[in-house]
């Protein structure tokens, strides 16, 4: 092992063309340190390895940051990341705080059937459900304001199945909507969050292609 141990600053200094500093493992290199222009670089030389960012939370060492070379240096955040400015994808010029230029969307979720149905809004945004008898749409969990999405309810081959709601639900006049009950018609609920006690709803009954 060589140990650098000084009371002052440590310096490498290399006099190559780009400064580059070289770190091996049994004469193979695995990563660099380099300046080329008026640039700096950190590289890894492992073919398709990940480069990481490592720290110590507490105690345990955690990756924060991952690289990965496989997918073009794709970055993969631990614990997710705060942006002090607008954020663009597919766009380097946003114009608000996410500015998406392209398609996005938001993955329907299935929940479970059973008489009391209940949202986690921490896990999806759109939801499915084919109702199996009477059912209960409850208040859903982790109720962010600003949070929107849909819910997609389905009868059963048998229909006639009734969906009543949590009192976080709101609907226009204060009256929920009566679904259809025919077997394999499918109604829609958008919603928007407005606080945490108040889901402002409205439903699209009996949505089908033309025939």
């Amino acid at each position: 092992a060589l140990i650098l141990d000084a009371d002052g600053t440590l310096t490498l200094d290399a006099g190559d063309t780009n400064g580059t500093t070289v770190f091996k493992r049994s004469g193979t290199t695995y990563a660099f340190v380099q300046e080329s222009g008026t640039n700096a670089y950190i590289g890894s030389n492992i073919s398709n390895g990940s480069l990481f960012l490592r720290g110590n939370d507490g105690g345990a060492y955690i990756n924060a940051v991952e690289f990965d070379m496989s997918e073009a240096g794709k970055a993969i955040f631990n614990a997710g990341a705060e942006f002090k400015d607008n954020v663009g994808i597919g766009t380097a010029t946003p114009l608000k705080k996410l500015h998406v230029d392209g398609p996005a969307l938001a993955t329907i979720s299935a929940l479970t059937d059973g008489t009391t149905i209940t949202p986690n809004f921490d896990t999806s945004q759109n939801f499915s459900v084919t109702l199996g008898g009477n059912r209960t749409l409850a208040n859903p969990t982790n109720i962010d304001a600003g949070q929107t999405g849909s819910i997609f309810v389905t009868q059963d081959g048998t229909g006639s199945r009734t969906l009543a709601f949590g009192n976080k639900w709101a609907f226009a006049g204060g009256t929920a909507p009566t679904l259809t009950t025919t077997a394999a018609a499918v109604d829609r609920i958008d919603y928007i969050v407005m606080s945490a006690s108040i889901i402002q709803a409205v439903a699209s009954l009996d949505v089908k292609v033309p025939s």
